[in-house]
């Protein structure tokens, strides 16, 4: 079988690459025929578009990140399912993780989470204190500019 990428996509659409780039971004007018053509083959073919491409060309991931522990009350649960419902409907995708309250585990989850590119992480866990703020802080900012 073909590998369906962006390329397979226009192929298969009649379209150049940068059409279906456009239709997927929804960066620039395109025809209501030619759109409707493109998005027809995207769910015929199941694609989705790399994050991880999308991540290197300098585009945002549109991903929130949601790190809950086994201990959260009702408020707080009621609190993330809140804010997943508004991110859901501005566009932006959840990824929600569990994880214990081992410290390392945190650190895992956040690692996991920086992998896939997300742009905001929610959390909500207490550090207890022999876990230092700031070794966390420097495990997630080792090559971002944080504040």
């Amino acid at each position: 079988m073909e590998n369906i990428d962006i390329k397979f996509i226009a192929k298969k659409s009649e379209c150049s690459i940068a059409t279906v780039s456009r239709v997927i971004n929804r960066s620039k007018p395109v025809s209501e025929e030619l759109q409707k053509r493109v998005i027809d083959t995207i769910r015929k073919y199941n694609y989705n578009p790399s994050i991880y491409a999308q991540n290197l060309a300098g585009k945002k991931s549109r991903l929130l990140g949601f790190i809950m522990t086994n201990y959260i009350n009702q408020y707080q649960l009621l609190l993330f399912r809140y804010l997943n419902e508004f991110a859901c409907k501005m566009g932006y995708g959840c990824i929600i993780r569990y994880c214990n309250s081992g410290f390392e585990e945190k650190l895992e989850v956040l690692r996991e989470l920086e992998i896939r590119g997300i742009e905001v992480c929610f959390s909500l866990f207490l550090l207890s204190q022999e876990e230092d703020i700031s070794e966390l802080k420097s495990a997630i900012c080792s090559h971002r500019k944080c504040t």
